[in-house]
């Protein structure tokens, strides 16, 4: 790092944000375990990570040379794409608002940084569909006012002030959110962000922190029977990003949805994304020549990717049947090898079998499942705000129908008329289905907690209807049966579907049975061997 820290350049901000990373990344198991519930499913530090991750390679070809909104460009395009997770996407949020306050900015002063924090803070709260007080959001707003406050000669003084103020911060978060201080712990996203800041601040000291590789591959969508025929031409995957030209140069204006109307004339899976001088693009074409050539006249590649599907599709033998190209389809988020075979046998096109897919994954699934309207199930309140963000970048028709268990996506899945010829009724009948389902739960617990007033000890099983906890003991079908007896009068229902994450031998389909019907005598039940992680039961209640 420069010794003179009253300005920045893409270099030294590079170096900060890469320093941010690497501490976050340090440290992402410990923020995972922050996880309100005691469940081992918290993923925040990891996805957070992973954001930063896919914005700092993104970027770092733009570090030394470039004016610093063009890093801030390429670095907020890299956060958008790759954020995983509520967090990831509030986090590429926050960064968009940055870059977008750093506009046509060469260097970076302490008051253009105070300035551009405000406008990134403002963008995470328009990116969160009811804020609270408590999480990521309020460090965000406290440390906003601080900043405001306050004025700084250089950002060693500017970071002597911010750091202490989201420390305090962070640790006040228990206060305003009744979650967090039943569960004893900090805000997750919260600490993520404060390890972000802590690193950057150890950058600009002249601290050198350590290498790390990156944390796991891209996991590959699961797809189902759309395959085209073996015989068939599926042409050439073609991606490219363009450092678009100034209008002046240009022989005419750039016009993104001119530019979308002419690729779509020469292939199909249309991703098309600009972020201010960079335009990305994801096509399947018979013609990658010709999209090259629709683009070339307004700007500067900076890489191209041009795959042979065909070949691909050859190499890897893939064995699920062929079927024809329907108007319709589903991209599903969902984990569980046995809830993913389920899902596709009742008319799921693509599975994204991680819990938290990125913003970038979510649009390739998107992508090449090839249908004219596409539902997004995220499946996950954690993979929401990605599937949400993803849809509002496909220049396609695509809704997120906004389920939030697994249990509501079957639900959804249940109702679906593939025949349908409005796409408004078929998205209203899934929405239907999925608001026709309940949500209960068995999990073992993984710590001590106290929620929903229920004492939850390490090696319990707990049960959860709808989010909240109702019972839990060490004896797993006394749990069952304690937890639908303590249900609300107003879950009834007729069918109980159960989903267990081993297969459900005789005696304990019988004991669940029992548990069930205890309470509902006149429901039906079913059982699943659903393969997911967690949860050892859920329970769709119809």
């Amino acid at each position: 790092m420069t010794e003179n820290t009253k300005l920045l350049d893409s270099a030294a901000l590079h170096a900060m944000l890469r320093g941010g990373w690497l501490c976050l990344c340090a440290d992402s198991d410990e923020i995972d375990a922050l996880n309100v519930f005691p469940v081992p499913d918290g993923d925040t530090g990891k996805n957070m990570s992973k954001t930063m991750e896919n914005a700092v390679r993104t970027a770092r070809d733009f570090a030394g040379e470039s004016r610093i909104c063009d890093y801030l460009g390429a670095f907020s395009r890299g956060a958008l794409l790759g954020a995983r997770g509520n967090s990831g996407v509030i986090l590429s949020q926050f960064i968009r608002g940055i870059a977008v306050g750093l506009q046509s900015c060469e260097q970076m002063s302490p008051s253009d940084f105070v300035r551009a924090f405000s406008l990134g803070k403002k963008y995470s709260y328009e990116a969160v569909f009811r804020p609270a007080e408590g999480t990521m959001l309020t460090l965000m707003r406290q440390a906003e006012e601080m900043l405001f406050a306050g004025e700084f000669s250089d950002f060693e003084e500017l970071f002597d002030a911010l750091l202490p103020c989201l420390r305090q911060s962070l640790a006040r978060t228990p206060e305003l959110l009744a979650v967090l201080r039943q569960a004893g712990v900090v805000d997750s996203g919260g600490a993520g962000l404060l390890r972000i800041f802590e690193g950057m601040g150890a950058v600009l000291r002249g601290a050198e922190p350590q290498n790390v590789e990156s944390m796991q591959a891209r996991p590959q969508y699961v797809p189902r029977s759309i395959l085209p025929d073996a015989n068939d031409q599926l042409g050439y995957c073609t991606e490219f990003i363009l450092q678009l030209l100034p209008h002046s140069v240009a022989k005419k204006p750039f016009s993104l949805e001119e530019m979308n109307a002419g690729l779509l004339g020469i292939g199909e899976s249309l991703v098309s994304v600009q972020d201010g001088e960079l335009w990305k693009v994801h096509l399947h074409t018979q013609a990658p020549e010709e999209a090259l050539a629709l683009a070339h006249p307004f700007g500067e590649f900076l890489s191209v990717k041009i795959e042979n599907m065909t070949v691909q599709h050859e190499e890897q033998k893939l064995r699920t049947p062929a079927r024809p190209r329907q108007r319709y389809g589903i991209v599903a988020a969902v984990q569980g090898d046995g809830l993913a075979k389920l899902f596709t046998e009742m008319g799921a096109d693509l599975i994204l079998p991680e819990k938290s897919p990125s913003t970038d994954e979510f649009l390739h699934a998107i992508a090449d499942v090839r249908a004219e309207e596409v539902v997004v199930l995220p499946n996950d309140k954690d993979a929401l705000l990605a599937a949400v963000q993803a849809v509002g970048l496909w220049q396609g028709n695509a809704r997120v129908l906004p389920t939030t268990s697994a249990v509501q996506g079957f639900g959804a899945l249940c109702v679906m008329n593939p025949s349908e010829a409005d796409a408004d009724r078929f998205y209203a009948e899934m929405e239907k289905g999925m608001n026709g389902v309940t949500t209960a739960a068995v999990a073992l617990a993984a710590k001590d907690a106290v929620l929903d007033g229920v004492q939850i000890h390490a090696g319990d099983y707990m049960g959860l209807y709808e989010d909240r906890v109702y019972i839990a003991g060490k004896e797993l079908y006394a749990v069952v049966q304690a937890l639908f007896a303590a249900l609300p009068q107003e879950a009834e229902c007729d069918v109980v579907t159960v989903f267990s994450a081993t297969e459900p031998t005789e005696e304990e389909q019988t004991a669940l049975r029992e548990a069930i019907t205890a309470q509902f005598p006149q429901a039906e039940c079913g059982f699943f061997r659903g393969g997911q992680p967690t949860w050892r039961y859920l329970f769709a209640l119809e």
